[in-house]
């Protein structure tokens, strides 16, 4: 029972990153999700369920999966899925939350798809895993 999905991305300096990414029970990158840059290390347990994550920013949208801009759509991503980040676009790295609603926790959750590139990346890379 999936309560809480918990990502750290790394972008390559001086390029544009994000994530995306689709659960078999519909929760999407959105800006349901909240997104904050970090420029040491994330504070103590950010990955755990009862952690609070109130004054975190939501996620700031990028643009969707159908490929606009010269980005290359992933494959197996529906294409109204949204590309997610922190505010700042170039941020070395950042976290990412999303807490599942009690009616998403009911739902099969176990299959998800996730990717990550940065701008200059030809095809970004896209993993489906069973957690």
């Amino acid at each position: 029972e999936t309560k809480v999905v918990a990502v750290s991305v790394y972008n390559v300096p001086g390029f544009v990153g994000g994530f995306l990414g689709v659960f078999s029970n519909g929760v999407a990158t959105d800006n349901s999700w909240k997104c904050k840059e970090i420029l040491i290390r994330p504070d103590d347990g950010w990955e755990q369920t009862n952690f609070s994550d109130n004054t975190w920013p939501q996620a700031y949208i990028r643009h969707d999966n159908s490929g606009p801009g010269g980005f290359y759509p992933v494959p197996g991503i529906p294409h109204n899925v949204h590309w997610i980040s922190a505010g700042n676009q170039n941020a070395f790295r950042f976290i990412c939350r999303r807490r599942f609603t009690e009616e998403e926790k009911r739902k099969n959750s176990s299959k998800y798809s996730l990717s990550c590139f940065p701008a200059s990346a030809p095809l970004p890379y896209s993993q489906t895993t069973r957690a």
